[in-house]
């Protein structure tokens, strides 16, 4: 059953997506700068919006990518974007998602919005293979974040941490490679511990 949260991201973000892709222009360099893919990785997108991404990822490994977001609209435009790349895209919830292990999780410019940290937190251990990577990484500071989110509603979204505080929460579960913030990002990668 989906959350309240849940449900309010998905009315926002339909909005959004009507929208979306004239008003995202940030690249997404960044991701690539604190992550390698390799080509026979499984990659999921995790909150993938209109498929930003997908151009990459497929022209970094032979896997198919799956890319997921609560969000039909934008799970629509993803699509039109990416016609006849190998990506396979799920309209869902990820706290719910559960698929076959993935080498590399990629939260790019979503990590604000899950707002239930520990269903956040399990879903990616859950879906990511032993010694499996995940990266949380933002193209604004935590301040632009911020300042970007103030009018959202708390049920949306949430102001972020310090790095090394939002990436302590992970530790139980994963080692922490990288927790860097600047003034142009927010990146944490972690590796799955087995346990």
């Amino acid at each position: 059953m989906a959350s309240i949260s849940e449900i309010k991201s998905k009315e926002f973000f339909d909005e959004l997506s009507k929208t979306w892709d004239s008003t995202n222009k940030k690249s997404p360099q960044v991701v690539f700068d604190n992550i390698t893919i390799n080509p026979t990785d499984k990659v999921l997108d995790v909150a993938c919006g209109t498929g930003v991404l997908e151009p990459y990822l497929c022209s970094l490994t032979k896997e198919k990518v799956i890319g997921i977001d609560i969000s039909d609209g934008m799970i629509e435009k993803a699509k039109v974007n990416n016609a006849g790349l190998n990506v396979k895209y799920i309209t869902g919830s990820f706290y719910d998602f559960s698929s076959a292990p993935f080498d590399k999780i990629i939260i790019y410019n979503a990590f604000p919005h899950f707002v239930l940290l520990d269903k956040f937190k399990e879903a990616i251990y859950r879906n990511l293979k032993a010694d499996g990577k995940f990266i949380i990484c933002h193209s604004l500071s935590r301040a632009e974040l911020a300042t970007h989110h103030a009018q959202l509603s708390s049920n949306i979204s949430r102001d972020l941490n310090y790095v090394e505080t939002e990436a302590d929460y992970f530790k139980d579960k994963f080692v922490i490679n990288t927790a860097k913030e600047d003034d142009k990002s927010f990146v944490i990668v972690g590796t799955k511990i087995i346990k």
